[in-house]
């Protein structure tokens, strides 16, 4: 339904008219006041305002913030609203690819967007910048660094907005020519594998070497490799000692741990635990290298990493599902450590995949989830937030939205154990000086753990959550701003 007043005095911006505009879909009407002649043509061009006002905030408080260049001039304006237009359209053509983008989770909660191209196209580029990470080229860039476009106005007016142009999109392609060059050299594929390799096999060595001197036969890996044969023998896999590295009674591991151990079930003991903890560092080795930075190497000098090595922990492994998401499966074997990483780069597909393999484990013993819950009971670890000072950490969800954040979080409220368990909290630094500051940190509590083992636990809270969250909520690949 349509009405329409016409009428009023003319003045600078008569005549007037009133639209009273009610679609059937709607609950209410909607009252236009336009000074257009063609009423329709007023309906139509009010259509297009939810678009507008988009446009108008990325050019302003939420994007470029041209309202602060304060230029009034309509000429100056006009130039100034030319180059922003530029950076513009480039920032959506990014959004449109953040979508696709392999570290997507890592800038962006990836069961929904709640955000538009060009914020997403903000927090591509931060994230790309802050990482040393190729940028993806518009493809428009190609073209616009050999061609002039027509431009409308008076010559010197095109001559000038065309340098512009040109200007702007020689620094962009420099830019990204800089970045690529850097980043290529860092993240190129030959030397990823080939680094990974290396430490895979350096820390194979060291930690098979390790467990055969200080008698430790497979170290954790005792009880599931003892369930996985077990398995394979037709019986009970909960029938096996339930050991520790130490050699005290522990509580005992899901089948689905014993089901991912059962290739290294035919190896001597001291060989499947090398072979295991090296191939979970080799992983993890190349997934950080595909960041595109050296200095997320310092994962390896972590003491954390160095205390899973020692116990052949599942740590390093389910780091590197963290930075493969399409391994999140693999989050089952240690399920209170891989809660946090399966909700955190969780997607339906994945879901899917993940139940998946649980189901087939219920397939093979119905029961393994009564006789593993029972035995957890004897679990002696601690969880974060129920130790002080951790309740304090929740003053990081001021900054909820941040994938990274909520993971930190996640981690701090699951049962856990020290040093090991703490790994997964070198994937929150942001800056190659946070790494560093969290790594010399975890061995300043070692130190305090070998002096006064009594205050380690929640000076661990101190010492290493802490830090790595408040690297998380200032880091600006998560925050548009930040840029």
């Amino acid at each position: 339904m349509r009405a329409e007043l016409r009428g009023g005095r003319r003045a600078a911006y008569g005549p007037v008219h009133v639209i009273a505009v009610w679609e059937p879909a709607y609950d209410q009407p909607i009252v236009l006041v336009t000074t257009l002649a063609d009423l329709d043509a007023a309906v139509a061009a009010y259509r297009k305002r939810a678009h507008s006002e988009t446009l108008f905030s990325d050019q302003k408080s939420r994007g470029l913030h041209i309202h602060r260049s304060h230029r009034s001039d309509p000429t100056r304006l006009a130039r100034f609203l030319i180059a922003t237009a530029l950076p513009y359209l480039w920032v959506i053509l990014l959004g449109v690819d953040a979508r696709q983008h392999a570290a997507y989770g890592r800038f962006h909660r990836p069961d929904r967007c709640d955000l538009s191209l060009f914020q997403l196209g903000l927090r591509l580029l931060a994230y790309c910048l802050r990482h040393r990470v190729p940028i993806p080229r518009p493809p428009f860039a190609a073209a616009a660094a050999n061609r002039s476009y027509v431009l409308y106005g008076s010559e010197s007016y095109q001559s000038e907005l065309i340098l512009l142009h040109r200007s702007f999109m020689m620094m962009i392609m420099s830019d990204i020519t800089q970045h690529r060059a850097h980043s290529t050299s860092l993240i190129a594929l030959r030397s990823r594998v080939l680094i990974a390799l290396v430490i895979g096999i350096c820390s194979g060595l060291l930690c098979a070497q390790y467990q055969s001197a200080f008698g430790r036969a497979d170290g954790d890996l005792l009880s599931p490799r003892c369930a996985g044969q077990a398995l394979l023998d037709g019986r009970d896999p909960y029938g096996c000692p339930h050991l520790m590295s130490d050699g005290t009674q522990g509580p005992s591991n899901p089948l689905t741990t014993a089901l991912v151990l059962l290739p290294l079930a035919p190896f001597a003991p001291n060989l499947a635990a090398g072979t295991f903890f090296g191939l979970s560092s080799a992983m993890l080795a190349f997934g950080l290298l595909q960041q595109g930075s050296w200095w997320h190497l310092l994962v390896f000098l972590a003491f954390p990493y160095w205390a899973a090595l020692q116990a052949v922990q599942w740590s390093p492994l389910l780091m590197s599902v963290a930075l493969f998401p399409q391994l999140l499966p693999l989050t089952l074997v240690k399920p209170h450590i891989g809660l946090p990483i399966a909700l955190t780069w969780l997607t339906w597909r994945r879901a899917l995949v993940t139940t998946a393999f649980g189901l087939a484990t219920l397939l093979l013993d119905p029961t393994w989830p009564w006789h593993w819950l029972a035995q957890t009971t004897s679990y002696d670890g601690f969880i974060p937030l129920l130790t002080f000072p951790g309740p304090l950490l929740l003053t990081a969800l001021v900054h909820w939205r941040r994938p990274m954040v909520r993971f930190g979080i996640l981690l701090a409220a699951v049962p856990q154990r020290l040093f090991y368990d703490q790994l997964l909290l070198w994937l929150l630094p942001a800056t190659p000086r946070a790494m560093l500051m969290l790594t010399l940190g975890s061995w300043m509590l070692y130190l305090v753990y070998l002096t006064a083992p009594a205050i380690v636990t929640p000076l661990s809270i101190v010492a290493l959550y802490v830090p790595a969250l408040i690297s998380a909520c200032a880091a600006a690949g998560a925050d548009p701003k930040g840029l």
